[in-house]
């Protein structure tokens, strides 16, 4: 059911009445869809309303006469933006909104670790949301959790034996925030042996930022877990609660052995630059204080099926 808010004769918050005259304020309540965050007008009554859980329903009037819920707390976590707008085949975004990233470097021969404010947009979430909590890496002493890695710590790759690892971001993903794409707030569980004895050992928790690595010589790519989600051993889920989740970078781009599972180490993609502009992609190498510019990210090991798309629809 939608809420109520009361309509009083006066208004409490400053004792003016409200507009109308007396015949309106005979309305015992107003229905009002919530959750929108957009204005509605009921009546000649211009309401407004957070995007968040409902306060107490006092009003106060703006300078343009509208009338606010006072007390509606500030949506208290973040939310995702719309990316994409399209108006006549020219895409557009609104106002971005900022999230918090955490990420840990090798400086030097030193790990250091920095927690940095970018946008919540979907270029910068990948490189921080490939794999779950409680997955295996294989490493030179045995199996070792992604949360337990640090920067300096070798990894098992298949195209470069034991590789070192330069860079481990982290973020949270939140469930059920409001979203055009909800998909990238969902997190994919892979079966044990669903591709394979062994491949993976366990039930593997993937993010929506992980590429899984099929087929093999020249046809070997990198297919987005998402496309890999069948209902049948491969399932797409929401976390019950807000969960963190982590990306790699390695010296040189390769396939990590992670459970058993051959996926990829974070790379920004061959045409990151051209998708971001320059504004938006000294911000986003701000995100590797150990690179000085794209290049420094090496090759590819092996191509990716989505490239093509991203490059057609310039989503970011």
């Amino acid at each position: 059911m939608w809420p109520t808010v009361p309509a009083r004769r006066n208004n409490p918050g400053n004792g003016q009445a409200f507009p109308g005259g007396a015949g309106h304020n005979r309305l015992k309540s107003l229905t009002i869809p919530a959750a929108t965050g957009h204005y509605f007008r009921t009546n000649r009554w211009k309401l407004s309303f957070c995007r968040c859980r409902w306060g107490p329903t006092r009003m106060r009037r703006t300078r343009n006469g509208a009338y606010m819920n006072k007390f509606a707390p500030v949506f208290d976590t973040v939310a995702r933006p719309s990316t994409l707008a399209r108006h006549g085949g020219v895409s557009a975004r609104r106002p971005g909104v900022t999230r918090r990233y955490d990420i840990a470097y090798l400086d030097g021969d030193s790990p250091a670790f920095r927690q940095v404010i970018a946008p919540s947009l979907p270029a910068f979430e990948a490189a921080f949301s490939a794999f779950g909590r409680g997955l295996l890496l294989s490493t030179p002493n045995g199996p070792c959790a992604i949360e337990d890695l640090q920067p300096g710590m070798q990894v098992e790759t298949v195209e470069h034996g034991f590789q070192t690892v330069q860079w481990i971001g982290s973020m949270q993903i939140i469930p059920n925030v409001p979203a055009d794409r909800p998909e990238l707030s969902r997190l994919v569980r892979i079966m044990a042996d669903r591709f394979g004895i062994g491949r993976p050992v366990v039930d593997t928790i993937l993010g929506p930022g992980a590429r899984v690595l099929r087929g093999q010589g020249p046809d070997a790519a990198y297919v987005p877990v998402q496309d890999l989600v069948d209902g049948d051993g491969v399932f797409q889920l929401t976390p019950p609660s807000p969960t963190r989740v982590f990306h790699v970078v390695l010296p040189q781009h390769a396939t990590i052995v992670t459970s058993g599972l051959p996926t990829e180490s974070f790379h920004p993609g061959p045409h990151r630059a051209e998708l971001l502009g320059p504004e938006m992609l000294r911000l986003f190498l701000s995100l590797f204080p150990h690179l000085i510019n794209l290049s420094g990210f090496g090759p590819m090991a092996h191509r990716r099926t989505d490239d093509a798309q991203l490059l057609q629809s310039h989503i970011y």
